[in-house]
């Protein structure tokens, strides 16, 4: 049964991470006439990317915990966990409220605001390819 746990809360937290920043948010901003509304309903998304991650990620580490796995391995899991949240923390609250505040008054993009941007996208990358790193090797259903 953890075993079943631990699939499905990665698959719904990665999931949401990769489709939101990789699928949803690049379909409204190369679709959507208006940036303003891309932007606003991509910053809807990734604000539910945020709270899923503060769910998902203590779910992920106590059932990393509770199962059998090799001390290192599950330090291992434990550190890309909370890599992830920390990531995705970390933009949501952290960089996106920048972004916000290097905003034009007209809505547009500030100076600052393409830094902060380009900061975010790397931190957004980096807590997907830590997401990917718990999948690797795939040994979930052999205790890992």
């Amino acid at each position: 049964m953890i075993i079943f746990l631990k699939r499905l809360v990665l698959t719904v937290w990665l999931g949401t991470i990769w489709c939101v920043g990789y699928l949803a948010a690049p379909v409204l901003f190369e679709n959507l006439d208006d940036p303003a509304v891309a932007g606003m309903l991509a910053g809807k998304m990734f604000e539910i990317v945020g709270w899923v991650s503060l769910v998902a990620g203590p779910i992920m580490a106590g059932l990393t915990l509770s199962a059998s796995v090799r001390s290192r391995r599950r330090s291992l899991k434990l550190l890309c966990i909370a890599g992830v949240m920390g990531c995705i923390t970390a933009v949501h609250w952290l960089l996106r409220p920048m972004m916000d505040a290097a905003r034009l008054p007209d809505g547009s993009p500030g100076e600052d605001f393409l830094l902060l941007h380009g900061a975010s996208a790397v931190v957004y990358l980096l807590a997907s390819l830590l997401g990917l790193a718990l999948l690797w090797p795939g040994k979930v259903g052999r205790g890992g």
